[in-house]
């Protein structure tokens, strides 16, 4: 009853909505079996911002997150931290990467 009392009131319900939104997050996570392992993320700076550039085949992001994570998506947050605040250049983020056992990243929809 209630549930029917609130469907006929708030017709906008009844819509389909799209299961993401373009501002929605995507986040996957990767841990490194040694530390010199290479996670597969190649990033580029764009002005504050950092995207990915590539996601090498065979990767770890490859293998466990294929099509969740590619190519020109925006980098939002890498192991909680957030990119634009928190890394200044690619070496800093790059060597972040390197020194950390598990990589946590989250980005923006396209």
């Amino acid at each position: 009853m209630s549930m029917q009392y609130y469907t006929e009131n708030h017709p906008a319900l009844n819509r389909p909505v799209p299961e993401f939104r373009p501002n929605d997050l995507k986040h996957a996570a990767v841990k490194k079996a040694n530390a010199d392992q290479d996670v597969g993320l190649v990033l580029e700076r764009r002005g504050k911002q950092f995207y990915i550039k590539e996601v090498k085949p065979g990767s770890p992001f490859e293998r466990m997150h294929k099509g969740m994570i590619e190519a020109g998506q925006r980098v939002v947050k890498l192991n909680g931290e957030n990119v634009e605040e928190n890394f200044t250049g690619m070496w800093a983020i790059n060597n972040f990467i390197k020194n950390q056992s598990e990589i946590r990243i989250h980005v923006a929809r396209r």
